[in-house]
């Protein structure tokens, strides 16, 4: 069973790690492009 839930455990950090990661990498262009339009 704690196998299984360091599985989890493991999956679950990296997926919010990848969000992160996502979203910052989608946010600055966006704020650029934004400072720049205005």
């Amino acid at each position: 069973m704690s196998n299984i839930n360091d599985a989890i455990n493991q999956l679950s950090t990296a997926t919010s790690i990848t969000v992160l990661v996502l979203s910052i990498v989608s946010f600055v262009p966006g704020a650029v492009g934004l400072i720049l339009n205005v």
